[in-house]
């Protein structure tokens, strides 16, 4: 013999159900969130990339002012994989207060720390124009 009951609903179903009505995903958090769940799935395969590379180094660094008038500092990498091949890749922007050298030193150092690459096959760093 089998018997069926009925769930009660309860106050968290009620509270479930109007989360799921009232959701229109436009603030600015939920937007920023997506960004960085999207960018971390871009972003992760390039850094297995460069843990397996031959060697890399960091190019492009460029200090620019946005119509917003912010500096930003946007940083690339260059590394050679196992084959040898050369690869250019964007690797963060940042903005800056300044675009003095110890400014940028920090934004690079903050980098590295950050995306983790094998920094015994760090080979160089070429600075492009700053602004």
């Amino acid at each position: 013999m089998k018997y069926f009951t009925k769930k009660r609903k309860t106050p968290k179903d009620e509270q479930t159900n109007q989360i799921g009505q009232n959701t229109n995903y436009r603030s600015h958090m939920i937007i920023d969130e997506m960004l960085e769940i999207f960018a971390s799935v871009v972003e992760e395969p390039i850094l297995q990339e460069i843990q397996t590379s031959i060697g890399f180094g960091l190019v492009g660094l460029d200090e620019s002012t946005d119509v917003s008038v912010t500096r930003q500092l946007d940083r690339h990498i260059r590394y050679a994989d196992k084959e040898g091949l050369l690869f250019n890749q964007f690797l963060d922007i940042v903005s800056v207060p300044d675009g003095k050298a110890l400014t940028i030193v920090a934004a690079v150092k903050e980098v590295l720390h950050k995306k983790q690459p094998p920094t015994h096959k760090f080979y160089g760093l070429v600075q492009t124009e700053l602004l």
